[in-house]
C-alpha cells in the first residue's frame, strides 16, 4: 500500500515539471497551512506532513503531504501539494488539462470523470485509473492554481468506495487551495 502511494505521489508531478525551488516552511494555521506562496485549509481528522518529514524519495517540489487518520483496508485517502515553475505563461485550465491528457496514458481503467473551473483562479480534473491490473480502481482530483509562472497542484487520491465524510473533507480541502497575492 505505501508502494502505490508514493508511486501515486510520484506520478502527480511528472508532468511539465520545471525548475523547483522554495524551502520556505510550512506555517501552520489553526485550520490550515500558509507559505509565502500558496494556502490551504485542513480538517481535523488528517495527518499532516511538512518537507521536515520526507524522505528522499518524496519529489524535491512537493510541499505538504495530508492523509487521511481513517484507514482503509484498500488504500488511505491522501492528498500532495506540489510547486512548479515554468518558463512559459500557461493558464490553470491549460496546465490541468495537460496533467489530465498525461494521466490518461499513464493509467489504465482511465476514466475522466469531472473538470471545471473552481474559485478565481483555478481549475478542477477528476479521473480514475490504477497503475497495473492487479492494482485497485483509485480516484483522483487535481486542482491546479497558476500565480506567474508558479504552478500550485493539491492531488487527491482516494478509494472510490471510501468513507463518505472523508470523500467531502477531501474534496473541502481539495478546492480551498489558493496562491497567496
Amino acid at each position: 500500500m505505501k508502494k502505490i502511494t508514493i508511486t501515486l505521489l510520484l506520478l502527480s508531478m511528472t508532468v511539465l515539471s520545471g525548475c523547483f525551488g522554495g524551502d520556505e516552511e510550512v506555517i501552520p494555521l489553526q485550520n490550515g497551512y500558509k507559505t509565502g506562496e500558496f494556502q490551504i485549509n485542513t480538517p481535523e481528522g488528517w495527518e499532516i506532513f511538512t518537507k521536515n518529514y520526507f524522505t528522499s524519495d518524496i519529489p524535491k517540489n512537493t510541499e505538504l503531504i495530508l492523509r487521511s487518520k481513517k484507514k482503509d483496508e484498500v488504500f488511505i485517502a491522501n492528498i500532495n501539494v506540489t510547486r512548479n515553475i515554468v518558463a512559459d505563461d500557461i493558464s490553470s485550465e491549460d496546465y490541468a488539462k495537460k496533467l489530465l491528457q498525461s494521466s490518461s496514458i499513464l493509467f489504465l481503467n482511465f476514466k475522466k470523470i469531472n473538470e471545471k473551473k473552481i474559485n478565481q483562479n483555478g481549475y478542477l480534473v477528476a479521473y480514475q485509473g490504477k497503475q497495473k491490473a492487479g492494482d485497485p480502481l483509485l480516484e483522483f482530483i487535481q486542482h491546479v492554481v497558476v500565480k506567474d509562472k508558479k504552478i500550485f497542484i493539491a492531488t487527491l487520491a482516494y478509494n472510490p468506495a471510501d468513507d463518505e465524510q472523508v470523500k467531502k473533507e477531501a474534496a473541502e480541502i481539495i478546492s480551498s487551495l489558493t496562491a497567496i497575492p
